[in-house]
């Protein structure tokens, strides 16, 4: 979700908030998530993490934003 709120290269202060309300009463996943959208992963990231396949990265990618597009 975080990657694909910041795919546009802001996350919004509404994005943020929707983010959040994913924690629902956990600190420790409140707190991680504020991290993450401090620091988003990028794509480039994303590919390194599934093996340097832009192809896959990119599909990982549409289904965050699909995923957040919904919320």
């Amino acid at each position: 979700m975080i990657a694909a709120a910041a795919a546009d290269g802001e996350i919004t202060e509404d994005e943020k908030q929707t983010i959040a309300n994913e924690a629902g009463n956990n600190p420790e996943l409140a707190q991680w998530l504020e991290q993450e959208i401090q620091n988003p992963i990028s794509i480039n990231e994303i590919a390194r993490l599934v093996g340097n396949d832009t192809a896959l990265a990119s599909n990982r990618l549409l289904i965050c934003v699909s995923s957040f597009a919904s919320i």
